[in-house]
């Protein structure tokens, strides 16, 4: 037939549309790749299959199968987070594997696994000394596999001060003289500062989640509200026991921990500062309030960290204060009974 098209005809368009349709192009290069492992890929950053720890991807055509019967070796070690050449011998750590829960393996020690298994590891879940830090990734094929962390100590002897609107100390924790002047109706502006440890935390560094909190009880027939200028509001924990004359309101803060690496009151990131946090409290006082002229007596503050932990139930990762049944996951609360009014 006269309108017949002949295959040299048909390869000729075809190769004159890759040739000047990128379109084409994209596809036919695209087809290729594919069929031959993928153009790039160490872990996996190319080609099919790719995983992150190098066990199944193409590289020029070739892809790397790791051997079903063998067997690596895991091995975990901690150490202090701001004192490297301080081993962690407070506490074991928790080892998951595909999901299945392996118990604790004590600092230094090793797991035989399988490559391509997920390893989720929790160290020092059980610790009484230091914050935990969650790692989790994939086997390698052969040889050892060393996971790490650095744990942050638990500050448990935090200073807390309080300042009047004319920048003088009117509470810490050793006592002041200095006093503020409080009215009835009145909404006053108090700094504040939190203070940690050297080498120490308040709050895990390593999980922020929304910060450490910081709570204020009081007598709510004195107080409308106690709050945080420019602060989250958070859930009232349940060791902060408020009774029947008092009101409790809960604010988050950044976790603060204190490196001597860093400079005292570095951004470390959005949910962490350096050695110490700065704020203000903001007082609003009730039309009943009445100065009684003491220290203790209708205001309390409390500081309350934050931590990981495990659900009891389904082992999921939790943080916060407290737990799924409201246990205290950090150090005790620290707290100051009032400060000194006029």
């Amino acid at each position: 037939m006269a309108n017949k098209i002949s295959g040299w005809t048909i390869l000729v368009i075809a190769l004159l549309a890759y040739a000047f349709v990128p379109p084409v192009q994209s596809f036919v290069n695209g087809l290729f790749s594919g069929l031959g492992g993928g153009d790039s890929g160490a872990g996996g950053t190319g080609g099919t299959g790719g995983t992150s720890d190098g066990s199944a991807g193409g590289v020029g055509g070739v892809i790397t199968i790791c051997d079903p019967s063998a067997k690596v070796t895991l091995a975990v070690d901690s150490w202090d987070k701001f004192a490297a050449s301080s081993e962690i011998t407070n506490g074991s750590h928790r080892i998951f594997i595909d999901g299945i829960d392996k118990g604790y393996l004590a600092e230094g020690g090793t797991i035989t696994v399988s490559p391509k298994q997920k390893y989720r590891i929790i160290f020092g879940e059980n610790s009484t000394s230091h914050y935990s830090v969650e790692r989790i990734g994939d086997v390698p094929c052969e040889g050892t596999l060393n996971v790490a962390a650095g744990l942050a100590t638990y500050d448990t002897s935090l200073i807390f001060t309080v300042f009047n609107e004319d920048g003088q100390t009117i509470q810490q924790a050793s006592g002041e003289t200095d006093t503020v002047d409080l009215s009835a109706n009145s909404i006053f502006t108090l700094p504040f500062k939190i203070t940690v440890t050297s080498k120490q935390s308040f709050g895990n560094p390593a999980h922020p989640g929304k910060g450490a909190v910081v709570c204020f009880q009081y007598n709510k027939t004195q107080y409308d509200d106690i709050k945080v200028d420019g602060a989250s509001l958070a859930s009232v924990p349940n060791q902060v026991s408020t009774g029947s004359t008092n009101e409790s309101s809960c604010w988050y803060i950044p976790v603060i921990q204190n490196s001597p690496d860093v400079l005292d009151g570095t951004k470390v990131s959005e949910l962490a500062v350096d050695g110490k946090y700065e704020g203000n409290m903001i007082v609003d006082t009730s039309a009943s309030y009445s100065d009684p002229g003491a220290v203790d007596g209708n205001l309390t503050i409390i500081a309350a960290d934050t931590d990981i932990d495990l659900h009891g139930d389904t082992l999921e990762t939790l943080f916060g204060p407290e737990d799924e049944v409201n246990n205290n996951l950090g150090t005790d609360v620290q707290q100051i009974e009032g400060f000194q009014r006029s």
